[in-house]
């Protein structure tokens, strides 16, 4: 699939080659989370972005006659002014970051619909597994621009908090790593979202067909950092996300975290 086919900064292009079956669905999601311009209902917009005053308010409709446990989000004023045209949608703020949007998307909601009364190119629907699918990639997002300095925060925290690394386990019990990559020795590849990892994997070639891919919390991989035999980790070295070296002395720092927080008083 050619991610190149379209502009992951335009949602719309997206959703359209994701129609098409020119991407797939982590390309697609990975698009819908760094779209920071979503139209979402003023309950939703509020609890995610707390604290934020936002540009825009567009009531569409007295009251929401969207059915319970389900979420209509508009990429665009035109995508929420069409829907609105047949179902009363109340009143919707932006704009909203998809990351954050995703990342906390509420509890109780069984189906997500993007751009509904859309062209089927332009629109989207997705529920079960995939709802919290969405939440890791909204939260793999939110973590990767923390990489990339496009958001301030403690990394340390957001690092154990994250629910999903992955790693490449080979047949021998070890972990791929990347030979010289960051000026450490044997840095072991980690990877904030699965494109990541398939991105490593691809690189790999031949051999990278043995490896095995695990899934696990940054708490875990801290934890586990003395028996890896590793210098170090870096970050998606083949992309797409950022890439990020953390030296052994990083590592070690959010090992004595970890700790710390364990003693302290819940």
């Amino acid at each position: 699939m050619q991610a190149a086919e379209y502009n992951c900064a335009v949602p719309l292009d997206a959703l359209g080659a994701f129609a098409r079956k020119k991407i797939g669905k982590d390309q697609l999601l990975r698009a819908l989370c760094e779209h920071d311009k979503w139209f979402v209902p003023i309950d939703v917009a509020t609890a995610v972005m707390t604290g934020k005053t936002f540009e825009c308010l567009s009531v569409w409709g007295a009251v929401s006659k969207v059915p319970a446990g389900q979420l209509y989000l508009f990429t665009d004023v035109e995508a929420g002014q069409r829907a609105a045209k047949t179902t009363s949608l109340g009143p919707y703020a932006s704009p909203v970051a998809g990351a954050e949007l995703f990342r906390h998307l509420p509890p109780s909601l069984t189906e997500v619909h993007v751009n509904p009364g859309s062209a089927p190119e332009r629109s989207w629907f997705f529920g079960g597994d995939w709802v919290e699918l969405s939440r890791r990639w909204g939260a793999a997002v939110v973590l990767e621009r923390l990489l990339a300095g496009k958001r301030r925060r403690e990394l340390t925290q957001e690092l154990i908090d994250f629910g999903s690394f992955s790693t490449l386990r080979k047949p021998d019990g070890t972990l791929a790593t990347a030979a010289g990559k960051g000026k450490l020795e044997n840095p072991a590849m980690v990877f904030t979202a699965p494109d990541c990892c398939d991105a490593a994997l691809k690189a790999g070639g031949a051999e990278a067909k043995r490896w095995k891919r695990i899934t696990g919390s940054g708490k875990q991989l801290f934890t586990a950092f003395s028996n890896l035999g590793v210098d170090g980790l870096v970050l998606n070295p083949h992309g797409p996300g950022p890439t990020k070296t953390l030296d052994e002395a990083f590592c070690w720092g959010v090992v004595s975290a970890i700790a710390a927080r364990d003693k302290s008083p819940s």
